[in-house]
């Protein structure tokens, strides 16, 4: 069965608490067990300071672009109507910041 027909089944709020949850409760416990905090993570890098913040953070984001592009690249989800890519916005702050961080680092 498709996602559309587990939808029309169970309604999309239902799959997506199904879906949601289990990923919500795996992120909390790994996020609890390795102290996951961006504070503290920028702020260590901040003072040269690598400590176990900073790779939970890498590994996190490298899980996300690794695994959120096959889906977008299969067709499977449709990134065209997210809010990040339907309002129109300018490159300055992305400029910025990596004029910032390149002058910061």
């Amino acid at each position: 069965m498709d996602w559309i027909g587990w939808i029309e089944r169970f309604g999309a709020s239902a799959v997506l608490a199904a879906c949601g949850l289990p990923a919500g409760l795996g992120f909390g416990f790994f996020a609890q067990r390795s102290h996951f905090c961006l504070r503290a993570a920028v702020i260590g890098f901040w003072h040269g300071k690598v400590g176990d913040k900073l790779p939970a953070w890498q590994l996190a984001f490298g899980s996300a672009v690794v695994g959120g592009q096959p889906p977008i690249v299969t067709g499977l989800l449709d990134m065209n109507r997210a809010r990040q890519r339907s309002t129109r916005s300018s490159l300055s702050g992305a400029l910025l910041g990596g004029v910032i961080l390149a002058l910061a680092w």
